[in-house]
């Protein structure tokens, strides 16, 4: 009887432990994602950096379902848009990576974009599917279009189409553009309609992941909304709104200007002012004899003068 208990109790314990690991490892679709604002160079020289604006979506085998082979890769997404179209860009970890030789025969990548939700609850039975490898030459990239009513490849530069990708360390890297002109004429051509790229915009995405080997199809996997796979618009487990773009940030108001130190005091040296050299006193001027001083001598002058002559007068008498 004690072993049955103990069976019992460890074999509860052991399912109670189990039950988070069982959880982590459930299927849940990506549900809904804010599609940030933004523009970015398509280059082909991916990285997080670069792409830091953007939205990311990781993609393994805790939201996507496979429907052949067992998921043993990771796809990043990293999204933005703008008024001129779509951005993608990313990494692939994948161990056995496999360049493509010609449309997506390598490892591969496909989006189902579903712009506007206008194929979602449509007798429609796919949106368009855009489909691209990973190309050793750069001047291979083309892009597969497919579900469509003009089928074919689209060449990078072609219709303003931008496709790039790289080996990288852990598998390979990507970045796209797609211009909205080439988007709403794929639309216009399918269903006589057309997209206007603006705030709460909606786009229902199917992200599916092809993984190769030398040729084989190791995994085939994909974003469905449930874990029964679903290509068609109903069982697209993403969406994207599109979000507003951002206000400019406020420029930094200016810092006030110190103010400035009071200045020392000046101390006021004494000048000393040499005194100027004494004018040399005029020379003393005779003071002119007043008038009352001429007049006697004028007299005195008379005198003498009728003294001399009377003198004189006399000695020619005698």
């Amino acid at each position: 009887m004690k072993k049955i208990i103990s069976f019992l109790v460890i074999s509860a314990m052991l399912a109670i432990l189990c039950v988070p690991f069982m959880a982590v490892f459930a299927f849940s679709a990506v549900g809904d994602v804010n599609l940030n604002y933004g523009t970015v160079d398509i280059d082909g020289n991916f990285n997080a950096d670069k792409w830091a604006a953007a939205t990311l979506v990781t993609v393994d085998e805790s939201n996507s379902v496979s429907w052949s082979g067992d998921i043993a890769s990771t796809v990043k997404v990293y999204g933005l848009w703008d008024e001129e179209g779509l951005y993608f860009g990313g990494e692939v970890i994948d161990s056995t990576f496999t360049y493509s030789n010609g449309g997506y025969d390598g490892d591969a990548l496909q989006f189902s974009l579903d712009v506007g939700q206008t194929f979602l609850g449509t007798d429609e039975g796919r949106a368009i599917f855009y489909s691209f490898g990973s190309f050793e030459n750069a001047a291979d990239h083309v892009l597969v279009r497919q579900e469509s009513a003009t089928d074919g490849e689209v060449a990078d530069g072609e219709d303003g189409l931008k496709l790039k990708t790289a080996k990288s360390a852990s598998g390979w890297v990507y970045e796209m553009f797609m211009p909205w002109s080439m988007l709403n004429d794929d639309l216009n051509e399918k269903a006589g309609k057309t997209f206007t790229p603006e705030a709460g915009g909606k786009i229902n995405v199917l992200l599916c992941y092809l993984d190769r080997d030398d040729g084989a199809l190791l995994c085939a996997s994909g974003t469905f909304t449930a874990e029964e796979p679903d290509w068609g618009p109903d069982g697209h487990g993403m969406t994207y709104t599109l979000q507003a773009k951002p206000a400019p940030a406020p420029e930094p108001e200016p810092e006030p200007e110190p103010e400035p130190e009071p200045a020392a005091p000046v101390e006021e040296v004494p000048q000393v002012v040499e005194p100027a050299p004494a004018e040399p006193a005029p020379a003393p001027v005779a003071p002119a004899p007043a008038s009352g001083d001429l007049g006697i001598v004028l007299m005195v002058l008379a005198v003498l003068g009728s003294a001399i002559a009377f003198k004189t007068a006399k000695k020619s008498k005698n």
